[in-house]
């Protein structure tokens, strides 16, 4: 049974402020976007795995896949392995919420993916045990403070839980996009939960290094701290913040500036009219989230190609340059 939403909407995204028409290649496919609508669907009799997976009959069930790519991932032998090397878990008598899905871990997948699927049906979270999987970290924790559910539990990691009554709401929008209205109603959501909360010291301008990433940095990135502070920026470690630090300062922040990364998923908070810069890998046409979202949260948006340190590098694992002389230009756009 189907419990309809959200009603299919078209998203018209916002071009950047410092859009050049030799850059379309890379926009366009996302100038426009049909946003499905958004359901919740009830399941009887139904295997979910520690990855949010979820079987019926030893069917995969659409809702609980990212995309459709995944059907290739998660198939019959996937589940056959998981039966083979996990221990199942029977969970009846209650109604079990799955609003996660297989991208859980990463903060921008969390974020912009699993939060407005709680927030659609925040009404009626009281009525629901929230499943998770056990190895969450406390961002995670952090940012369903806000909610409440009757109860959580945690799937242990490799094995898998037999539900008798599955609460399963559609994604909001294919990955990467956003049901403009929605994600718009998620940050007021969060802002008025958590800025009377708390105190921190903040700044206009922000640069989020990735200087303790494990991988995807600046090369010259020093070079660049100097230009940034010259210019008024601090340098902030999101990875050193709690999630309600994280969420203060972005909402403080005038100009938040950093490489593609999930530190930039952080614009969620920021106020409607402030500016997000983003230094993209040079000639990439498929990551482009957060363009998307800025427009959607009605965000000036600016953006600056950099040049691979190696080439044929990939760009969710290698390194770039940034050009100096165009990262003043662009930043003394922004603040002209």
């Amino acid at each position: 049974m189907k419990t309809f939403l959200l009603d299919k909407s078209i998203a018209l995204r916002k071009l950047p402020v410092n859009y050049e028409i030799k850059h379309k290649i890379f926009f366009e496919q996302d100038f426009k976007k049909e946003i499905n609508e958004t359901y919740i669907s009830e399941f009887k009799n139904v295997l979910v795995t520690s990855e949010g997976i979820a079987y019926n009959k030893f069917h995969i069930i659409k809702e609980s896949l990212l995309t459709p790519e995944h059907y290739k991932i998660f198939n019959l032998r996937y589940l056959l392995s998981t039966l083979i090397k996990g221990k199942g878990i029977s969970l009846t008598n209650e109604e079990y919420l799955l609003p996660f899905n297989f991208w859980y871990k990463g903060y921008f997948h969390w974020i912009t993916e699993t939060l407005p699927r709680l927030y659609i049906i925040k009404e009626k979270l009281r009525e629901y045990v929230l499943l998770l999987p056990e190895d969450l970290c406390k961002f995670h924790l952090d940012s369903i403070a806000p909610f409440n559910f009757k109860n959580i539990f945690l799937i242990p990691g490799k094995n898998y839980v037999k539900i008798e009554n599955l609460i399963l709401p559609s994604h909001t929008a294919p990955t990467g996009n956003y049901n403009e209205f929605l994600i718009n109603k998620v940050r007021e959501f969060y802002l008025d939960f958590f800025k009377t909360n708390i105190s921190i010291k903040t700044s206009k301008r922000i640069y989020i290094s990735r200087a303790k990433a494990a991988r995807r940095q600046i090369e010259n990135e020093e070079q660049v701290k100097t230009l940034l502070k010259n210019k008024g920026f601090d340098i902030i470690y999101f990875e050193e913040l709690t999630f309600a630090e994280q969420l203060l300062i972005s909402n403080n922040a005038d100009i938040m500036l950093g490489l593609h990364g999930a530190g930039l998923t952080n614009m969620l908070f920021m106020k409607p009219g402030t500016n997000v810069f983003e230094l993209r890998f040079e000639n990439d046409s498929h990551n482009l989230c957060y363009f998307s979202l800025a427009s959607a949260l009605n965000l000036n948006y600016y953006y600056q190609f950099c040049n691979t340190a190696e080439k044929g590098m990939d760009t969710h694992t290698g390194n770039i340059n940034v050009d100096l002389e165009a990262l003043e230009k662009n930043i003394d756009l922004i603040i002209k």
